[in-house]
């Protein structure tokens, strides 16, 4: 019994004294943030905190509380705002009141409201900067400090993602789905290959059970430096034994020093990490996410807890590499973008003239399905099964090399590595080209909303001419995504976007559709129409039912672009001429009409479709003939 006792002692004493450990290593951390010593921090905090005190005891000086007196409603107020000055005051003056005795309960109610606001004002103040770690806003200083350059010839960005296939999976989700789509199609204009590795799956049983699994992540590490992102969620991770060192023969040529992690049980996840990037001596590209980042709690060193508190005090004992407490996946997806949106502007301007090195596979026939299949998941770091493998060469639909590409990226993008099998046997349920991406539609919906999803398939089905990207998602009424600036991404604090809008020169963008679907738009210029023939009948089938539905859309698109035909504009190339195509599908003979009698459009049709003029013209008389 006394023995459990002194055991029980002694986890009480270690967690106090981790308590007063990651204090203490927060206050580094935020001085650190600040540019500034530790002492500097505390006395700046303290000074803070005296600012906003000594006028109130100056003012509780001069007029303190009277017994005598009945205070009203008025007084409740800075009474309650300076109440803990008049308390300190108190400990060495007994005489002296904090609260009056004689009040109305208006006074009490605002004295109470008072004393809590300042309270809060003095947490944010003080407390809240010595034992809560605010992480760096400005994410440049990954980028601009890093000793690790990219190969400007190869131009290709590969980042690696760490973490345990169960942890945070809704944030990488975002990753693979908004964000990473976002970054490709960015650095495609500047030339450059962005490429996620993210190994939730990938590694096949066969491979688990000869022991490659360490092989694998260690050699798609060194592929991808010094691009790194870590995820840091609720779990340590498998803990591999010392006989997956005797299995491979390449950790022990190549990785010797793994031996030494796997006899102190370090996870496959800590070895990324410290492998990836806090043992290298160079600096990496790196950013670190993790939960509860504020509340570490040491429950002794050995628990699976206290070996994550361990791994995320080691991140931010080396200094080098934000560690930022995640809330929810639109502040990582931020964070990411904001990341390598500064990268890329900094190595490789827009402006760049360069050649792509495109990674791609030709779709020549005379490529096997399965050089085909084992070379565009080898990309990303992924590998099939030999049973998934000849599961879907042996689908006909495997044969169209557009719809197995198609196939083949849901798959990369799929995160649920248990649910691998089922998600392939839903696709593959598909017997026909229009069933299968009816299916693609159904995945869309469940990543992205299935509203959205469904108006602006929709919306794009019925366009004639082709609508502007920026006209499109308006129609559509999908989310904004975050701030950009000349077509970058910048910080999206309230703050920074408000004084980014005053100065006129930021716009809140929408969810990028356009760049999540390109592969099924036609793009001319800045209009974009959905060309896709397949995904057509599938939108159809799934979506345009009947004529109800195809109504309310078509006029939907009408009214919307009805706001800007009225401008003699240049911006309004492609409305002018949606707008009539919109009018006539709906049957409004009357109104396109006027509208084609409008010196606006007539001189619009004049300068730039004098042939589409004549065709509403010729449509017009065909349709009042008919009608008579």
């Amino acid at each position: 019994m006394s023995k459990e006792k002194s055991q029980m002692t002694k986890s009480k004493f270690i967690e106090s004294f981790s308590i007063f450990g990651i204090i203490w290593l927060t206050i580094k951390m935020n001085a650190r943030n600040e540019g500034i010593c530790i002492v500097a921090f505390i006395m700046k905090s303290i000074l803070k905190t005296l600012a906003l005190t000594i006028p109130g005891f100056i003012l509780v000086w001069f007029y303190p509380i009277r017994s005598n007196v009945t205070y009203g409603w008025l007084c409740g107020i800075w009474h309650g705002w300076f109440a803990l000055c008049n308390m300190i005051i108190h400990l060495f003056s007994p005489d002296t009141l904090y609260a009056a005795p004689l009040s109305t309960i208006g006074y009490e109610v605002w004295w109470w409201i008072s004393c809590v606001c300042v309270f809060f004002l003095l947490y944010s103040f003080f407390i809240m900067r010595i034992v809560i770690y605010r992480d760096k806003r400005d994410v440049l200083i990954i980028s601009q400090s890093a000793d690790i350059k990219p190969s400007i010839d190869k131009r290709t960005i590969k980042v690696f993602i760490s973490s345990t296939f169960q942890d945070m999976r809704e944030e990488r989700d975002y990753l693979m789905t908004h964000i990473f789509p976002s970054l490709q199609e960015i650095a495609a204009k500047r030339n450059v290959n962005f490429v996620p590795i993210d190994l939730r799956w990938g590694i096949t049983e066969e491979e688990s059970k000869t022991g490659k699994v360490l092989e694998l992540c260690l050699q798609e590490i060194d592929n991808s430096i010094p691009f790194f992102i870590g995820i840091i969620g609720e779990r340590y991770g498998w803990c591999p034994s010392d006989d997956e060192f005797k299995k491979s023969k390449l950790l022990q040529e190549k990785y010797p020093w793994i031996e030494q992690d796997f006899k102190q049980h370090l996870s496959v996840t800590e070895i990324e990490m410290q492998y990836g990037v806090l043992r290298r001596k160079e600096r990496i590209n790196a950013i670190f996410f993790t939960t509860n980042l504020n509340t570490l709690l040491f429950s002794g060193m050995d628990s699976e807890y206290g070996r994550i508190d361990r791994l995320k005090k080691a991140i931010a004992m080396d200094g080098r590499y934000p560690l930022i407490n995640a809330i929810g996946a639109d502040q990582v997806g931020e964070k990411v973008l904001e990341l390598y949106v500064n990268y890329l502007n900094q190595y490789f301007p827009l402006n760049e003239d360069a050649q792509l090195q495109e990674i791609h596979h030709s779709n020549n026939e005379e490529v096997s399905d399965e050089t085909f299949i084992n070379d565009y998941l080898s990309i990303y770091g992924k590998k099939l099964s030999d049973k998934q493998l000849a599961t879907i060469m042996a689908h006909p639909l495997s044969k169209d090399r557009d719809i197995l590409k198609t196939f083949l990226d849901e798959l990369v993008n799929f995160g649920k590595y248990e649910e691998l099998e089922q998600h392939i046997e839903f696709l593959l349920e598909a017997n026909t080209p229009c069933q299968f991406y009816k299916k693609m539609l159904e995945c869309y919906e469940q990543q992205y909303n299935q509203r959205e999803v469904r108006d602006f398939f929709s919306i794009m089905r019925l366009t004639g001419y082709g609508l502007k990207v920026k006209d499109a998602l308006e129609i559509a009424d999908v989310d904004y995504c975050g701030m950009f600036i000349d077509g970058a991404a910048v910080s999206t604090s309230p703050l920074s976007g408000i004084k980014a809008m005053a100065k006129g020169i930021s716009t809140f963008r929408r969810k990028p559709f356009d760049q999540y679907f390109q592969m099924y738009l036609k793009r001319n210029g800045d209009l974009i129409s959905l060309s896709h023939k397949a995904m057509q009948q599938a939108v159809d089938e799934r979506y345009l039912t009947d004529e109800e539905t195809v109504r309310n859309y078509r006029m939907k698109i009408e009214s919307d672009l009805d706001t800007y035909i009225y401008k003699d504009s240049d911006k309004n190339l492609g409305r002018i001429e949606e707008e009539a195509h919109q009018k006539l599908m709906l049957g409004q003979y009357d109104d396109l009409i006027g509208f084609l009698d409008l010196d606006v459009v007539r001189r619009y049709f004049e300068r730039h479709r004098p042939e589409l003029y004549n065709h509403f013209i010729q449509a017009l008389s065909h349709s009042t003939r008919h009608q008579m």
